[in-house]
Protein backbone atom coordinates (compact mmCIF):
# COMPACT_ATOMS: atom_id res chain seq x y z
CA UNK A 1 0.00 0.00 0.00
CA UNK A 2 1.00 2.96 -0.57
CA UNK A 3 -0.45 6.72 0.48
CA UNK A 4 0.58 10.43 -0.20
CA UNK A 5 -1.73 13.93 -1.51
CA UNK A 6 -2.06 14.54 -4.82
CA UNK A 7 -0.76 18.04 -4.30
CA UNK A 8 2.89 16.49 -2.61
CA UNK A 9 4.16 13.39 -4.62
CA UNK A 10 7.01 13.24 -6.86
CA UNK A 11 7.96 11.50 -9.95
CA UNK A 12 10.69 10.32 -8.00
CA UNK A 13 9.16 8.58 -5.41
CA UNK A 14 7.51 6.03 -7.86
CA UNK A 15 10.44 4.29 -9.43
CA UNK A 16 9.23 2.62 -12.51
CA UNK A 17 6.47 5.27 -13.39
CA UNK A 18 3.36 2.83 -13.75
CA UNK A 19 0.80 4.61 -11.46
CA UNK A 20 2.25 8.50 -12.27
CA UNK A 21 -0.46 9.00 -15.38
CA UNK A 22 -2.81 7.60 -13.00
CA UNK A 23 -1.75 10.05 -10.06
CA UNK A 24 -1.87 12.77 -12.59
CA UNK A 25 -5.42 11.66 -13.45
CA UNK A 26 -6.13 12.61 -10.22
CA UNK A 27 -5.85 16.35 -10.75
CA UNK A 28 -8.32 16.20 -13.29
CA UNK A 29 -11.08 14.90 -10.74
CA UNK A 30 -12.44 16.83 -8.53
CA UNK A 31 -15.81 17.11 -6.28
CA UNK A 32 -17.28 18.40 -9.41
CA UNK A 33 -17.22 16.08 -11.42
CA UNK A 34 -20.15 13.68 -12.13
CA UNK A 35 -20.51 10.98 -10.51
CA UNK A 36 -20.32 7.48 -12.98
CA UNK A 37 -17.78 5.64 -14.72
CA UNK A 38 -15.11 6.67 -16.66
CA UNK A 39 -13.09 4.28 -19.75
CA UNK A 40 -9.53 4.50 -20.17
CA UNK A 41 -7.74 3.54 -23.17
CA UNK A 42 -5.52 1.09 -21.38
CA UNK A 43 -8.46 -1.32 -19.72
CA UNK A 44 -8.15 0.59 -16.51
CA UNK A 45 -11.06 2.79 -15.67
CA UNK A 46 -11.90 5.42 -12.69
CA UNK A 47 -15.17 5.50 -11.09
CA UNK A 48 -16.32 8.81 -9.29
CA UNK A 49 -19.14 8.46 -6.09
CA UNK A 50 -21.17 10.34 -3.67
CA UNK A 51 -21.03 7.18 -0.69
CA UNK A 52 -22.55 6.90 2.91
CA UNK A 53 -20.01 6.07 5.53
CA UNK A 54 -20.60 3.20 8.00
CA UNK A 55 -18.84 1.66 10.87
CA UNK A 56 -16.89 -1.02 10.49
CA UNK A 57 -18.87 -3.36 13.04
CA UNK A 58 -19.70 -6.43 10.71
CA UNK A 59 -18.41 -5.29 8.00
CA UNK A 60 -15.48 -7.13 5.98
CA UNK A 61 -12.32 -6.45 3.66
CA UNK A 62 -12.36 -6.47 0.47
CA UNK A 63 -9.41 -7.61 -2.07
CA UNK A 64 -8.79 -7.46 -5.91
CA UNK A 65 -6.34 -9.93 -7.89
CA UNK A 66 -6.78 -8.44 -11.00
CA UNK A 67 -6.92 -4.55 -10.46
CA UNK A 68 -4.73 -1.95 -8.60
CA UNK A 69 -7.00 0.41 -6.70
CA UNK A 70 -6.39 4.25 -6.54
CA UNK A 71 -8.51 6.06 -4.15
CA UNK A 72 -8.25 9.23 -3.13
CA UNK A 73 -11.13 11.64 -1.18
CA UNK A 74 -12.72 14.75 -3.78
CA UNK A 75 -14.60 15.83 -0.44
CA UNK A 76 -15.44 15.42 3.00
CA UNK A 77 -13.24 12.49 4.57
CA UNK A 78 -13.41 8.95 5.40
CA UNK A 79 -11.15 6.43 7.18
CA UNK A 80 -9.84 3.01 5.49
CA UNK A 81 -8.99 0.10 7.75
CA UNK A 82 -6.14 -2.05 5.50
CA UNK A 83 -4.46 -5.06 5.78
CA UNK A 84 -2.01 -7.77 4.38
CA UNK A 85 -3.85 -10.87 2.70
CA UNK A 86 -1.72 -12.86 4.94
CA UNK A 87 -3.41 -11.72 8.26
CA UNK A 88 -7.02 -12.09 7.95
CA UNK A 89 -9.10 -15.01 6.90
CA UNK A 90 -11.56 -15.53 4.43
CA UNK A 91 -15.57 -15.25 4.43
CA UNK A 92 -16.24 -15.64 0.69
CA UNK A 93 -14.59 -17.52 -2.22
CA UNK A 94 -13.26 -15.19 -4.87
CA UNK A 95 -15.20 -13.83 -7.37
CA UNK A 96 -14.29 -13.79 -11.01
CA UNK A 97 -16.91 -11.59 -12.25
CA UNK A 98 -16.91 -8.95 -9.72
CA UNK A 99 -12.79 -9.47 -8.75
CA UNK A 100 -13.84 -9.59 -5.30
CA UNK A 101 -12.82 -11.80 -2.24
CA UNK A 102 -14.15 -10.94 1.26
CA UNK A 103 -11.82 -11.12 4.31
CA UNK A 104 -11.90 -11.01 8.12
CA UNK A 105 -9.49 -9.68 10.57
CA UNK A 106 -8.18 -7.03 12.41
CA UNK A 107 -6.19 -4.31 10.46
CA UNK A 108 -5.09 -0.85 10.93
CA UNK A 109 -6.68 2.40 10.28
CA UNK A 110 -5.77 5.81 7.58
CA UNK A 111 -7.48 8.54 7.17
CA UNK A 112 -8.24 10.11 4.06
CA UNK A 113 -9.09 14.08 3.46
CA UNK A 114 -9.41 15.74 0.53
CA UNK A 115 -6.79 15.24 -2.18
CA UNK A 116 -5.00 12.24 0.26
CA UNK A 117 -5.00 8.80 -1.61
CA UNK A 118 -4.22 5.43 -1.07
CA UNK A 119 -2.83 2.39 -3.42
CA UNK A 120 -4.03 -0.56 -2.58
CA UNK A 121 -2.20 -3.54 -4.16
CA UNK A 122 -3.62 -6.87 -4.84
CA UNK A 123 -2.16 -8.08 -1.74
CA UNK A 124 -3.56 -5.41 0.36
CA UNK A 125 -7.17 -5.94 1.78
CA UNK A 126 -9.22 -2.77 2.41
CA UNK A 127 -12.98 -1.75 4.17
CA UNK A 128 -13.74 1.99 2.92
CA UNK A 129 -15.83 4.78 4.30
CA UNK A 130 -15.88 4.23 7.52
CA UNK A 131 -17.40 6.67 9.80
CA UNK A 132 -20.73 8.49 9.37
CA UNK A 133 -21.95 11.53 6.84
CA UNK A 134 -20.71 11.15 3.19
CA UNK A 135 -17.74 11.44 1.20
CA UNK A 136 -17.08 12.00 -2.19
CA UNK A 137 -14.16 9.74 -4.24
CA UNK A 138 -12.82 8.71 -6.97
CA UNK A 139 -11.84 5.37 -7.46
CA UNK A 140 -8.98 4.79 -10.32
CA UNK A 141 -8.88 0.04 -10.98
CA UNK A 142 -5.84 -0.21 -12.96
CA UNK A 143 -5.38 -3.76 -14.50
CA UNK A 144 -2.34 -5.74 -13.25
Amino acid sequence: MITGNIHHYTASQFENGTLLPYLDLLMTVSDKTENGRYDLSDGAYYAVSLSEKSAAEGRTFEAHRRYIDIQCVLSGDERIDYADLSHLSPTTTYNEEKDLAMYAGVGSSLMLRKGDFAVFFPDDAHLPCIGEGKVKKVVIKIPV
